[in-house]
């Protein structure tokens, strides 16, 4: 490709000047002298618009849809190497610029189902993800109280089957003995299912549903879905919170972009609810989400626009970042960081914390069914 940049600027508009034309100032070691603002926009076809501010290499439009971008960033740099630039240019070499305009493809956007996001498409869609203590992140809620629960759900070892023990929580006991020897992503699904049930998520009105799929719609693409391992419904179907496991024994996600894909999509879903029963979109909601590592809960409050939404519907990069909010559930006595549930100090202290974002989380979802925006 290095050689196509070479030999693009000899020939074309380059190999037809005159005399009277002005030769751009490169000097042999192929350096471009002098560049203090460099900003103009190139239509590359009907998808594809690239803006480039390299006064602080951080401001970046992209609009494309299926492109060769290797062209693409090829002719942008040939229309720029073309110009005279003589009295804007200061001290960028060749190779800089080059680099500079290759890293450009990591933030094509394409149609991806929510199962498909990585971190580039948080990078590309202005999103970013903030790590709040746990004081801070459930503030105003306090601390709940386990008592209302059967202490053996508590104490008992994992795969427990003692006699005295009641049903319900032999049951647990098994389900978190599978999530904890997770082999099959089921496992952990069917744990994160009883962990919502025992702890009140679903209250009239409300239904825990697996493997719901989300309709969402990407560059203009209206056929993807961002598929939830667990959610909880509002009847009727208003999605209130969405839930996804990130790895088992033998797999790995990136379970933290995936599930704020699955908050953009929620976002859109309910909109679209709303105008089927003959109300107004909301401009905003914040979607609570649950990603579980293991047997390991990790929160999320994931403030959805409707400037993130048109943006990932158009597939362009919004202006306003969106900051999400996140909080590890990580205990002090912790040997080691795959431990979960099956330590029973850490089973309290994940209990404690699902309580607490149960209450948090409706707090959040009682505004946007209300029609609501904070």
């Amino acid at each position: 490709m290095y050689a196509n940049f070479q030999n693009e600027g000899r020939s074309g508009r380059g190999s037809n000047r005159t005399s009277g034309d002005t030769e751009p100032m490169v000097n042999d070691s192929n350096s471009i002298s002098s560049v203090s603002t460099l900003e103009q926009e190139h239509t590359l076809s009907e998808h594809t618009d690239f803006t480039l501010r390299s006064q602080t290499h951080s401001s970046l439009k992209v609009d494309t849809h299926r492109r060769n971008t290797s062209k693409a960033v090829v002719r942008i740099f040939n229309d720029h190497f073309r110009q005279d630039c003589a009295s804007s240019i200061t001290a960028i070499t060749f190779k800089t610029l080059f680099n500079y305009l290759i890293s450009l493809m990591d933030f094509i956007r394409t149609a991806k189902s929510g199962s498909d996001w990585s971190k580039n498409e948080l990078l590309t869609y202005h999103i970013s993800v903030s790590p709040v203590p746990a004081e801070d992140f459930f503030a105003p809620v306090v601390e709940p109280s386990l008592q209302h629960l059967d202490p053996n759900i508590l104490n008992s070892p994992v795969g427990a089957e003692d006699a005295n023990l009641s049903d319900a929580v032999i049951a647990y006991l098994g389900y978190l003995d599978l999530a904890v020897k997770a082999t099959q992503e089921s496992s952990i699904d069917d744990f994160a299912v009883r962990i919502l049930d025992l702890l009140g998520f679903n209250e009239r009105g409300t239904v825990v549903a697996t493997q719901y799929a989300i309709p969402l719609t990407i560059c203009a693409d209206s056929d993807q879905i961002a598929r939830t391992d667990v959610c909880l419904l509002h009847r009727p179907t208003m999605v209130l919170l969405v839930l996804i496991k990130d790895k088992t024994l033998s797999n790995r996600t990136d379970a933290e972009s995936q599930v704020i894909a699955e908050a953009i999509a929620a976002f859109q879903f309910n909109n679209h609810k709303r105008g089927e029963r003959g109300l107004v979109g909301l401009t905003a909601m914040t979607i609570p989400c649950i990603t579980m590592s293991g047997t390991r809960p990790t929160f999320y409050l994931v403030p959805v626009t409707q400037e993130l939404s048109t943006a990932v519907i158009g597939g362009v990069y919004p202006a306003t970042e969106t900051i999400v909010l996140k909080c590890v559930t990580v205990a002090a006595h912790t040997r080691r960081v795959s431990e979960g549930m099956e330590d029973t100090e850490y089973r309290k202290l994940a209990l404690k914390r699902l309580l607490r974002f149960r209450t948090l989380a409706k707090i959040h979802w009682n505004l946007f069914l209300e029609g609501v925006v904070k």
